[in-house]
Parts: structure tokens; C-alpha cells; sequence
């Protein structure tokens, strides 16, 4: 609570203390300047450039592609991830993993992007900011942003700066994304209220009879006023909600989680036999079919406040808000082998797979999601003379939670023999997708789900990650102007970030017992309707959907019988019961640290005829202190309790930069480009928790002890970034060629609830811990271009043809036991936007196409191998936008996925199909209607 006092104190003593002497200082100006002969002041409202997206990114000082509120209502996209897909240099991704439950593929069942890529980097390597406010990392296991949250709606303009000046913050390998709310000073009219509504249908929820609505409204109001209109207000607010179901079948969870594979050709020691690429010799033992479905809602907004009394200052106060409540719930039919065994090929010493028994089961998982972003800051631009001054103060809020993640399951029969089956393999594909290969009544025997027999009366787990951050800059400009000497810019920042997280898990009791005791889990009074098939079209066994509200009741029940309470049933690190393991249990996923950085910097502007120089540096200075739970055991072996303990971590980097420009007209700039960036370790991997495990007494008494822990001294991982782009802009036509390399240092990537890359240091004291990588590199060329065509007389209007295509590659070393030229996660060789606009009067058409192709999303799904990596296969989206405006009203349909391509598609291993999740999320059909009063 001390430093929250502290900041708000800083707040109000800036609000107050700095426009009083500002304006002292502007009346004194404007005094001395009213008396000269011939000179007349001029009020500056603080209004924002007006230039075309070309224009603006032709006079920057460094590389950034723009997207307007324009050019996002073009596409019929859900949230702003996807719009920024659009850009050249920035990919989208549906899958990921936030929290400890989440599972990739549930995740990309929503059918939506959620996180964003620049240049090769992913989420967790980049900067999120919102009007230059770093948005707040909520995510427990990285330092990502969830752009999920954000609807392609409120915003004036999104600016992605792909290459770094001293002023930017230096933790930004990949780039940074600033998304800039409008103000007052963004519309041509002293007065602007301007609502929208707008109505979806999802294709693929229709084919399940369920819910397929969507609605959004959105209102925003802005005024200018003051006897010189000197003051600006802006207001906006949204709300959001979407409902999805699709259908998924996914071979990957059941390999990874629950070992459902196996090597079609082994050796003795069960190894791959084969020559070439183990994942050609994958078998999948097991597959879940089903669909998940829920409901998103968002809601937030955002406001701002102008004052510019004369031109020599202008105060502003900004703040907004964003959250998203996911509701999903996820039914799979699970067709797992149950038993297996081994035939030798002759004498070869080779051995195939024989699968022998079948167990159905089924299981029902939910995916909850509370996410939040929301900043606030109060600023100014001050001018003294020569002098520029923009003070600022900024706070930043973020959580990522998921408060009830609820499990049920059931099997036939949960114990003893199950279903006979003789075959090497289970499934044939169809398009990727496993089909059972069974007769009729092996068929037969997979339906009547509802009458499975139950497991347990649930399971419920509990997680929240929150973080905030507040801080105070203060940036400046001298205009020198002398001689090739331009300006010198400089500036010096405080910011510290909180951060904490929890998670606690709770097992009910097993409802079956050994001896043969079955309860069918009909008789639970849990079901709520059903779905006559799970898969339409592929596995049309109906199944039973479950009512959230009843399970909570059983769940709860079970609980007070064989526990009493739900803390007594904790078993979140080792089994409860124990006072020791309920302590434990209740506080070994419990994290908090906190993350102060001291930062300054200077960079220098020269300019001589068509050149411009810019050069600096920028120092940032990081402590983080994180406080973790130890898990230690006796000389025994035996659980103790805990108690937290702590670490601290320190980076110091020194991050010059030199930019060349040359503009030999108005319409054409040359960029060169080299900086230095870093990006530190997550929390987790620095101290995600200890566990102390002793035996014979421990080292201390001759046996021994091994230790798994986080790694404070992780290095930061860090980046030479070369670029050099050439842009051109007329009235018709905008070209631009970009090309980038990055040399990485000190690599490392996130996993969520486990360290990556641990290293073992081996002795009477084991002590496992996550470590640095190698070197690596990543490097690409973008390109980009429209053109606007007038057409022929005979038809009236005009087109705008617009396109790009970003190519890249990478090579990095993860080391443990991956290949020293791993690709980096979420780096796809090729992406690339088409998009064909037909205008004339009020109408507008406009006929986009996507396109990204393969990626590795996660290194060594099974094996430990790379050639075992989770691969997400090609995808691309052909979308169709019409718009017609009449006065101040107008109308919008769009068709998402006109194609009807499938939205996510991951393998383990690039070119086996054997082992795959597929995720139809069909089409998206969309209308707006919006006026302007």
C-alpha cells in the first residue's frame, strides 16, 4: 500500500504543482511577445497530425507501420490481434497457453487470434502500450499481453515501431505496439456523437443447435470548448459478446498429457526403428472428438481530457479500460487404446505395435478467462523557447485469471476389461482428421455416453495473476539549430511493476472403487441437454452437456462429506491430509516480486541537405526481487513445512542506437538503422518455487539432496537489430521494401508451469535449474504497396489494390537436448495480406485475403526431440466487407472465411499428419449499422 500512497501522492502534486508554474512561465512569454511590433499569438490545440498513414510513416524518425480506425473497419475482424495481422512484419496467432489448465487447441477452439508476433519475435519479446503507457502483464508464465481482450473498435490509430530510438523502452526485441485512443483533437467537428450496433452469426455453432449470436454496440463522444476552445473531451465506451462453438479433434493432448502414442516400428528398448524423421513413425493411440463452446464477453472504454490555455502548453489526462469474461466449456469423446503389446518382425530385432483393448471415455473440461488491461496517466507538452518538456505520470493495471476451472470425467468401465480390439494402428485420415478404424459394434459400443460410468464428483482448481505498474518519465527536446547540429532530445524514467500469483488445485474423491462398484454418471443429475453429435460429419455419437451450476452442487457436496472444507482438500503439490501438506498445498504455487527500472537516455539529431542523423543511447537499470515457496523434505524423505523465501535479479544495459535517414523529396525516405535491445527472463523462470527433496539424511549427513528451483541468474536475453527500409508515397500510390536481421544472445523461451531448458549440476547437492540457450538469429525482408486506380468511364469509381508479404527465417540454440538450429516459436516463414477496394459514391467493397504459413509452436511436444517439435500448419482467410453510406448513417455486412478453411491445424512434427488437432471454426457473418449525430 506504500508505494500505491506514494504514487498518488506524485499524481496530485504533478497535476497541481507543474501547470502552475508552467503557465506562469507561458503568461510571462506571451506577455513579451505581445508587445513586439507585428507579432500575434497563436493558440495551439494540441491537435494531432493530419497526414495520410503514408505520409506519417514517411516523415517518422524510425520504421513503424500505422493502421487506422478506417482501415480496421475494413476487414470483418473480432479483435484488434487480428487487425494487426493486416500490417506487414506482424503475425496472429489462435492457439497459446495462459494459465496452468489451458490446453493450445481449447484455446484456438474460440476461433479467435490472441496474441501477436513482429518480425519473428513472439508476444513475450515485444511491448505493448496504450497511448505509450506499457500495458501491465497479467499472464502468470510470461510476459505476454493478451491482445484478445481488444475489439477493432475506440481506437484512432494503432502505431507498431519496428525499430528502436533511445526514447522507446529497450525491453522490445521484436518491436513495440503503442494503440492510441482518440481525443477531442482527432475529429473536424467541435461537437461528435457517433453510435454503432452490430450483429453476428457463427456458422459452426448453428450446425451443434447452439447459440451462434454476437452482439456489439459502441458509443463515443467528443467536444472541444473554452472561449478559444482550449479545452477537449473525449468518451467512449463498448460492450461485446460473442457466443462460439466448434468442433475439434485433436490427437496432440492425448500424446502429450495422457501418452496416448507410440512408434509404429520400434526397437528392442522401445525406440524408433525407423530411418529418417521419427514423427514419420508415429502411431496416435488415442484422439479426443467433441466441440467446446462459450461465451465472450468485453466490455470497457476509454476517456481523455485536453486543456491548452496558449501555445506553449497543453496538459492532457488519458485513461482506459479493457476486460474480457470467457465462459467455455470443451466435451470430448476420448478413444483411447487401453492396452497394448509388441510383435517381433521375424528375426529382425524389430517390432511392430499390436493395440488390444479400447476404453471410452469422456470428459468435460471448462477454460475460464478473466482478463484485464487498463491504464492512466496525466501529462503536458511544455514549451520554453528552444526548450520542450513532456512530463508524465502513468499507471498500469492487468489480470489474467481463471477462477473456476472445473474437470469431470467418465469411462466404460473405469476398471477391469474394456473393449477387444486387434490392429496395428487405430485410425485412418480424412484430410488430417483420425478416423477409428472399428466395425459396427465396436462403433455401438462407443455410444450411450450418458450412461458411462463416472470417476470422481469433479475437480476444481483456482488460479489469479495480476500485475501493476506506475511510474514517472520525463522527455525533452532542445532545439539547437546549429548549423547540421539539429536537437538534442533526452530523457529519464521510473517504473515499478508488482506482480503476484496463485494457483491451488482441489480433487473430490474417486466414485468407483476397485472391487467393481460402478455409478453411472446419469444418476449424478448434472446433464443439461445434449448434442446429437460431437463431431458432425465424423463421429456422430450424441452426447450429454453438463450444467455448471449442478456439477458446482456436486462437487461441493463431496467435498464436505470427505473433507470438510475445500482448503482441506487442497492437493495442489502432494496429497492433503497432512498439516504439513495442507500449509504446503495451500501456498506452493504462490509467487510476488516486484520489477523497478531506472532508465535514461540522450540521442542527438543532425541533418544536412537530404540527411538526417540520429544517434544516442539509453541506460536502463533493472532489480527484481521475487518471493517463492521451498518445498523441503527431512533427512527422510519426508514432507515438512515451508516457508517463503526470496531472490533478486539485476540487469544493467547500456542500448546505443544510430539512425540514418535520407529523403531526397517529400514522397521518398531511406532508412538505415543499428540498436541494441533486451528482453529479461519471465518471473517464473527466475523463481517459480523450490522443491528440496532429501534422502539419508541429505548431503549434510552423507546421502543426499537434490534441489528444483528457478534460476535468478538468468542472463536477459539480448539483440544487435540491423534494419534498413526505403519508402515511397505519392497521392495514388505507397511502395516500401524493409529488410531486418537480429543477432540473439543468451536465448531463452517461456513454458507455462514448468522451467525451460533445465540444466542439472550433478553432486551430493543435485540442483536443477532453468538456463540460458545460445546464440541464435532471426531475419526477414517486407514488402508492401497500393495503388489507387480512377476506372473507366464505363465504370464509375475507383480501386485501390493493396498487398504485402513479409518473408523471415531464424536459427536459434535452446540447448537441452533440442537441435543447436531450432527456428524460433511463432515465426512463420511467410506472411502475407492481399486485399482488392471498390469505391464509388457511398458504397465500398472490399475482398481481403490472409495467409500465414507453418510455425513450431512448442518445442519437443513428446520424445525431447526436435524433430518432435508441435508444428501449426498453413492457414489462410478470405474475408468479403461491404459498407454503403447515406449522410450520417451507415451500413456494413461482412462474411468471415468465406472458404471455409479450418482455423487451426498443429501436428507434432512438420510433415507427419499422424499425430494432429483440427480446429473448424466455420464462417462469421456480420452486420453493422452506425450514425453520426
Amino acid at each position: 500500500m506504500k508505494f500505491r500512497t506514494t504514487a498518488r501522492l506524485l499524481l496530485l502534486s504533478s497535476a497541481f504543482a507543474i501547470p502552475a508554474l508552467a503557465h506562469a512561465q507561458a503568461q510571462e512569454s506571451t506577455a513579451a511577445d505581445a508587445d513586439a511590433p507585428g507579432r500575434e499569438t497563436i493558440i495551439v490545440k494540441g491537435s494531432r497530425q493530419k497526414g495520410s498513414l503514408e505520409q506519417e510513416q514517411l516523415a517518422s524518425p524510425n520504421a513503424v507501420a500505422e493502421l487506422s480506425a478506417a482501415k480496421i473497419e475494413q476487414a470483418p475482424d473480432v479483435n484488434l490481434a487480428e487487425s494487426l495481422a493486416r500490417l506487414p512484419g506482424v503475425s496472429v496467432f489462435n492457439g497459446g497457453q495462459g494459465n496452468t489448465n489451458s490446453v493450445a487447441t481449447d484455446i484456438a477452439g474460440r476461433g479467435q487470434g490472441n496474441y501477436v508476433a513482429l518480425r519473428g519475435m513472439d508476444a513475450e519479446y515485444n511491448i505493448n502500450l496504450i497511448n505509450g503507457v506499457e500495458g501491465a502483464q497479467g499472464m502468470p508464465f510470461s510476459r505476454q499481453v493478451p491482445l484478445n481482450l481488444l475489439p477493432p473498435s475506440g481506437m484512432h490509430r494503432i502505431v507498431v515501431n519496428k525499430t528502436f530510438l533511445p526514447g522507446l523502452d529497450g525491453t522490445a526485441i521484436g518491436g513495440s505496439i503503442d494503440f492510441r485512443t482518440p481525443t477531442a483533437a482527432d475529429f473536424d467537428r467541435p461537437t461528435v456523437f457517433n453510435v454503432s450496433v452490430t450483429g453476428r452469426l457463427a456458422s459452426r455453432a448453428r450446425d451443434y443447435k447452439q447459440d451462434a449470436d454476437g452482439e456489439t454496440a459502441t458509443a463515443e463522444f467528443a467536444k472541444t470548448f473554452g472561449a478559444s476552445k482550449q479545452f477537449g473531451f473525449y468518451v467512449s465506451g463498448y460492450y461485446d459478446r460473442t457466443n462460439f462453438t466448434n468442433s475439434i479433434v485433436d490427437g496432440v493432448y492425448p500424446a502429450a498429457t495422457n501418452g496416448q502414442w507410440t512408434y509404429a516400428l520400434q526397437n528392442v528398448d522401445g525406440t524408433s526403428a525407423a530411418p529418417g524423421s521419427r514423427a514419420d513413425n508415429l502411431t496416435s493411440l488415442g484422439v479426443n472428438a467433441g466441440f467446446t463452446n462459450g461465451l465472450i464477453t468485453r466490455y470497457g472504454g476509454s476517456a481523455s481530457l485536453d486543456w491548452a490555455p496558449d501555445e506553449s502548453q497543453h496538459w492532457y489526462i488519458r485513461g482506459t479500460y479493457a476486460r474480457n469474461d470467457i465462459a467455455q466449456d470443451s466435451y470430448y469423446e476420448q478413444i483411447y487404446a487401453d492396452s497394448t503389446s509388441r510383435t517381433q518382425i521375424g528375426t529382425t530385432g524389430t517390432y511392430a505395435t499390436n493395440i488390444t483393448q479400447l476404453r471410452p471415455r469422456y470428459y468435460f473440461s471448462t477454460s475460464p478467462e478473466q482478463a484485464l488491461l487498463a491504464t492512466a496517466q496525466l501529462g503536458g507538452d511544455l514549451k520554453f523557447g528552444k526548450l520542450t518538456l513532456r512530463p508524465n505520470a502513468f499507471f498500469s493495471a492487468g489480470e489474467y485469471n481463471a477462477p473456476d476451472h472445473q474437470e469431470i470425467s467418465a469411462r466404460k468401465p473405469n476398471s477391469g476389461s474394456s473393449l477387444p480390439y486387434s490392429g496395428t494402428t487405430m485410425f485412418t485420415y480424412r484430410d488430417g482428421q483420425p478416423i477409428l478404424i472399428g466395425s459396427a459394434a465396436q462403433y455401438a459400443f462407443f455410444d450411450g455416453i450418458a450412461n458411462y460410468n463416472a470417476r470422481r464428483a469433479g475437480e476444481l482448481s483456482a488460479e489469479f495473476s495480476h500485475q501493476t505498474k506506475w511510474g514517472l518519465k520525463l522527455d525533452g527536446d532542445i532545439d539547437v539549430d546549429a548549423g547540421v547540429f539539429k536537437t538534442i532530445s533526452f530523457g529519464a524514467k521510473y517504473r515499478d511493476a508488482y506482480r503476484k500469483h496463485t494457483y491451488n488445485d482441489y480433487s473430490s474423491n474417486r466414485v468407483f472403487d476397485a472391487a467393481g462398484h460402478e455409478v453411472s454418471w446419469s444418476t449424478l443429475n448434472i446433464f443439461d441437454g445434449s448434442v446429437s453429435q460431437v463431431v458432425p460429419g465424423l463421429y456422430n455419437f450424441s452426447a450429454p452437456l453438463i450444467n455448471r451450476s449442478a456439477l458446482d452442487r456436486l462437487f461441493n457436496a463431496d467435498i464436505a462429506q470427505n473433507y470438510g472444507t475445500l482448503a482441506d482438500a487442497d492437493d495442489s503439490c502432494s496429497d492433503p491430509g497432512s498439516v504439513a501438506g495442507n500449509i504446503n498445498n495451500h501456498n506452493c504455487n504462490t509467487q510476488s516480486g516486484h520489477e523497478r527500472v531506472t532508465s535514461g537516455y540522450a540521442m542527438a539529431t543532425f541533418g544536412v541537405g537530404i540527411g538526417q542523423v540520429l544517434v544516442g543511447a539509453r541506460y536502463e537499470h533493472t532489480d527484481i526481487t521475487n518471493v517463492y515457496w521451498t518445498l523441503p523434505t527431512d533427512g527422510a524423505g519426508n514432507e515438512i513445512i515451508g516457508t517463503f523465501a526470496s531472490s533478486k535479479t539485476t540487469y544493467d544495459k547500456l542500448l546505443p542506437s544510430l539512425q540514418v535517414n535520407l529523403r531526397p523529396s517529400e514522397r521518398l525516405a531511406l532508412r538505415m538503422s543499428v540498436s541494441r535491445t533486451y528482453m529479461p527472463p519471465s518471473f517464473f523462470q527466475l523463481a517459480g518455487g523450490q522443491r528440496i527433496s532429501k534422502s539419508g539424511g541429505g548431503a549434510e549427513a552423507g546421502g543426499t539432496t537434490s534441489i528444483t528451483q528457478g534460476n535468478p541468474d538468468l542472463k536477459a536475453m539480448e539483440s544487435t537489430n540491423f534494419d534498413a527500409s526505403v519508402e515511397f508515397a505519392n497521392n495514388t500510390t505507397a511502395l516500401s521494401v524493409s529488410a531486418f536481421y537480429k543477432a540473439l544472445d543468451n536465448f531463452f523461451y517461456s513454458q507455462v508451469n514448468n522451467y525451460a531448458n533445465v540444466s542439472t549440476e550433478t553432486g551430493a547437492t543435485t540442483i536443477s535449474k532453468p538456463v540460458n540457450g545460445g546464440s541464435g538469429n532471426v531475419y526477414g525482408v517486407e514488402l508492401a504497396g497500393s495503388v489507387t486506380i480512377e476506372a473507366a468511364p464505363a465504370l464509375p469509381g475507383s480501386l485501390v489494390l493493396s498487398g504485402n508479404a513479409t518473408f523471415e527465417g531464424s536459427r536459434v540454440d535452446p540447448k537441452g537436448g533440442l537441435s543447436p538450429n531450432e527456428r524460433l516459436l511463432y515465426q512463420p516463414d511467410l506472411t502475407a495480406n492481399a486485399q482488392v477496394s471498390y469505391l464509388v459514391g457511398g458504397l465500398r467493397a472490399d475482398l481481403s485475403y490472409r495467409y500465414t504459413s507453418d510455425y513450431v509452436y512448442q518445442y519437443a511436444v513428446i520424445g525431447g526431440s526436435s524433430d518432435l517439435d508441435g508444428w501449426v500448419h498453413a492457414r489462410s482467410q478470405l474475408d468479403l466487407h461491404v459498407a454503403y453510406a447515406f449522410g450520417p448513417a451507415k451500413l456494413e455486412g461482412a462474411i468471415s472465411n468465406l472458404s471455409n478453411e479450418r482455423s487451426y491445424y498443429a501436428t507434432i512434427g512438420r510433415s507427419s499428419s499422424t499425430i494432429g488437432a483440427i480446429v473448424d471454426s466455420g464462417r462469421t457473418f456480420t452486420l453493422k449499422t452506425s450514425y453520426q449525430f
